[in-house]
């Protein structure tokens, strides 16, 4: 479950008020234990925080939603799209070192990333080794999840995308938590970045990475 209001969470009030939030979300879907607080929270476009100062209201809402989480719940920090760079985005590392600076590791001791890496298994493991060596770096005891992860036949050929797809899985789980494929399903018919992502063609038909992602 991603719990995304789109606006800065920047006074106690609206803290108090996501956390609400988060409450009603889980007494209506009590069968969710892994919850990720927001999404791609280092990205401009989504209101993102920038600075330290932004990030530590954000590390307030981690903590206050820790102090009411039923035993279950998997608290995650937010999704940041480490795959993207740019324009005044900052990088998955800087963000999350914000947030262990404003404290909003205390509890919280889940940490989630969206590798994209088309193609590329070198830069893969780089993100995810820095990512690892920096929360090794603050103690180690952190649980590193991909949220999204996958491969686009917008930049590859459909054969290209499944083995892609499983290159990219056997490495993810040997140092990851947990990992999940985006997507199941390509949105759109167009040629287009984000809408390609899928295992299932738009019209639903398998494309090749169904059947090796499948058999792996």
């Amino acid at each position: 479950a991603i719990l995304d209001e789109n606006y800065f969470v920047d006074t106690d009030i609206e803290v108090n008020t996501y956390t609400n939030f988060y409450r009603e979300v889980k007494k209506r879907y009590p069968q969710i234990e892994d919850f990720e607080i927001m999404n791609e929270v280092n990205i401009q476009n989504k209101g993102a925080y920038l600075n330290e100062e932004d990030t530590r209201w954000y590390s307030k809402v981690l903590n206050s939603i820790e102090n009411v989480k039923t035993k279950s719940d998997n608290i995650i920090c937010g999704g940041t799209a480490t795959g993207f760079s740019g324009g005044n985005w900052i990088t998955s590392e800087t963000f999350y070192s914000y947030v262990y600076n404003t404290n909003g590791l205390v509890k919280c001791n889940h940490y989630a990333i969206h590798p994209y890496t088309i193609n590329n298994l070198e830069k893969l493991r780089q993100k995810i080794d820095s990512h690892v060596n920096l929360y090794d770096s603050y103690g180690g005891f952190y649980k590193l999840d991909i949220t999204e992860y996958g491969s686009t036949t917008s930049a590859l050929s459909e054969d290209k995308q499944a083995v892609d797809i499983v290159k990219q899985t056997v490495d993810l789980e040997e140092k990851c938590n947990f990992i999940i494929l985006y997507n199941l399903w390509s949105t759109g018919e167009q040629i287009e970045w984000s809408k390609q992502f899928g295992i299932l063609r738009n019209d639903y038909t398998p494309k090749p990475a169904y059947y090796t992602y499948k058999k792996y």
